[in-house]
């Protein structure tokens, strides 16, 4: 054979050799189209860390901080005090009869004495009649006046919520543990506002 020939011949099958022997590990080729699933994990990592946005709301001090609270309140009282001076008025009256009746009573018989015991248990019965009677429509007052203002509470949070980025309100006294992940808003303030802007409208 021609020892330029044979030359020749190398150098044409030299690359294919190297080829072939560069493409053997055709392994490592096929692996590095496998990683899309690596590609997701940033994504996922992401969305766990967003933190959790929640506010929360000093209820007690909307109640009685705010001007419809106020209102509420001095309405209450006011209703309370008239109730008080109508039993005080009819106690009193009640103590002027028994004085009158215990000065004439010598002068009375068994019968008349009798009679006056009678009218006395009565006045009596209708004194706590009426105690008690002013007492059950005060906390029916009481309690329908304060479902009220928790009532306006409750709409001025919700109404808020709704245009709020936030997952949940909630009332401070139940805030007892947040974790790392959770990010607290104090609303108590924004919602007092609020609630004072609803009865206006």
């Amino acid at each position: 054979m021609n020892k330029n020939f044979a030359l020749a011949l190398i150098c044409v099958f030299l690359p294919v050799s190297l080829y072939a022997a560069e493409g053997t590990p055709a392994t490592p080729a096929a692996t590095a189209e496998k990683p899309p699933v690596v590609a997701l994990q940033p994504l996922q990592t992401a969305t766990a860390t967003k933190p959790f946005k929640i506010g929360y709301i000093d209820i007690t001090k909307i109640g009685l901080e705010s001007e419809y609270g106020k209102s509420v309140k001095e309405g209450l009282l006011k209703r309370k005090k008239e109730l008080e001076e109508k039993v005080l008025a009819k106690r009193k009256q009640l103590d002027k009869y028994k004085q009158s009746v215990e000065t004439k009573l010598p002068t009375l018989s068994p019968k008349q004495r009798e009679t006056e015991s009678k009218k006395f248990q009565k006045k009596v019965e209708e004194l706590q009649k009426l105690a008690q009677n002013s007492e059950e429509e005060f906390m029916k007052l009481q309690e329908s006046e304060t479902a009220a203002v928790y009532g306006a509470i409750e709409k001025s949070v919700s109404d808020y919520g709704k245009t709020s980025d936030l997952s949940l309100i909630m009332v401070k006294k139940e805030l007892l543990y947040l974790g790392s992940g959770v990010e607290p808003q104090d609303l108590t303030e924004t919602i007092l506002k609020k609630v004072d802007e609803g009865r206006k409208k």
